[in-house]
């Protein structure tokens, strides 16, 4: 970059040496917004491509291709003198008879059926790990419905079972908004070096004011007392009971799968055995939860932080017994300012005492299995 010529182009683009601009790999799109390559498989090259009137669509776009653009607008024939009614019929084939190729993914705008928005957002294929259920799927969205309030739109694409079919599309839902949808503008995606993705927004249509967002995409847990793995992203086994958990800034959520029909529980940080450790007891009993916020206060004994001064500070819980064993799930603060709480980090590892009963859903009945084990805790990108 500091001597010679810095601009170079491809020997093989499709019309060096032919008629036509060399640096162009592929054509016929008409407004492409944002793209990128797919860190798996084949590193195809995904890209958003904004349409006029009626239709966005997404295309995987390969050297000398042509996208159709403006014989078609999506999977529609178009007509530059009649945007808005597309003709029932127009040329399969360009100028010079190469075939026009299909976008992967097409929807409408609003008022029409099945209308999403008006600018795609091109985003990326996931291969992260917070969220396996997302492997290999195109995570992409819309810019807004309108261009008076911000009302963007997250969306996840699957690929068809069969090539050459186009992908399937459905809303991916934001847990941490009332609307359950973005309420801003959606501007972009990036992704990190561990293949997480995050979310660009604005409350603002230009570039202007402090408005903007970054949030990082993670799992919403769901306490129900069924869990799953696409909830939690980290899971270890401590003396058979299979440990799941999931964190954000403020809470950590907890799935314990015992494979004992009484109680199951679990201490962080302890000193020395279960000294010191915040410890949570939980059980179903007669088909409903019951739980215990208790401190280690001693090497082999616990007792209710309530019972010692402290409060209760489970925020939600829920359970399920059946054939295999026990399901518990569970949420807690962080730091909940308790003093019979341990305070735990965003980024920090802890050692974990899990213990759980065959039988017995009493708290005061010596447990059948105890051991140790360790889990860290994500750092979360805050707004």
């Amino acid at each position: 970059m500091d001597s010679g010529d810095p601009y170079g182009i491809p020997p093989d683009n499709p019309f060096v040496s032919r008629e036509g601009r060399d640096e162009i790999f592929a054509y016929g799109l008409r407004n492409p917004f944002r793209f990128s390559f797919d860190a798996g498989g084949d590193q195809e090259l995904f890209v958003g491509d904004v349409g006029q009137n009626l239709f966005e669509e997404v295309d995987i776009v390969t050297k000398g291709g042509n996208y159709g653009w403006n014989i078609r607008e999506g999977l529609h024939c178009f007509d530059p003198a009649n945007p808005d009614q597309p003709p029932a019929e127009c040329p399969d084939t360009g100028a010079n008879g190469e075939p026009l190729l299909d976008p992967i993914i097409e929807y409408p705008h609003p008022g029409l059926p099945g209308g999403i928005g008006t600018t795609v957002i091109g985003g990326f294929v996931y291969h992260g790990s917070a969220l396996p259920g997302f492997e290999g799927r195109y995570i992409f969205g819309d810019w807004s419905t309108n261009f008076d309030q911000g009302d963007g739109t997250l969306l996840i694409a699957t690929p068809p079972s069969s090539a050459g079919e186009s992908w399937s599309i459905e809303e991916l839902r934001v847990a941490t908004s009332e609307s359950r949808r973005l309420d801003a503008f959606l501007l972009s995606f990036g992704q990190d070096a561990d293949r997480e993705l995050y979310v660009l927004t604005s409350e603002t249509l230009g570039p202007t004011g402090d408005a903007g967002k970054v949030f990082k995409l993670t799992p919403a847990v769901t306490v129900d007392g069924m869990v799953g793995e696409e909830e939690y992203p980290h899971t270890t086994e401590v003396v058979g009971v299979r440990v799941y958990w999931y964190n954000d800034a403020e809470n950590i959520y907890v799935g314990l799968v015992s494979p004992g029909k009484g109680y199951v529980d679990i201490g962080f940080d302890p000193e020395r055995r279960m000294q010191g450790a915040n410890l949570i007891l939980t059980a179903v009993k007669d088909g409903e939860i019951a739980t215990r916020d208790d401190y280690g206060v001693a090497q082999t004994n616990h007792a209710p932080d309530t019972g010692l001064g402290g409060e209760d500070n489970i925020l939600d819980a829920a359970g399920a017994e059946d054939e295999n064993g026990t399901v518990t799930e569970f949420v807690i603060p962080l730091d909940s300012g308790d003093r019979y709480d341990k305070a735990l980090e965003p980024g920090e590892s802890y050692t974990i005492i899990v213990s759980y009963h065959r039988t017995s859903d009493s708290f005061s009945t010596y447990h059948s299995e105890r051991g140790y084990g360790e889990i860290t805790l994500d750092k979360p990108v805050k707004e």
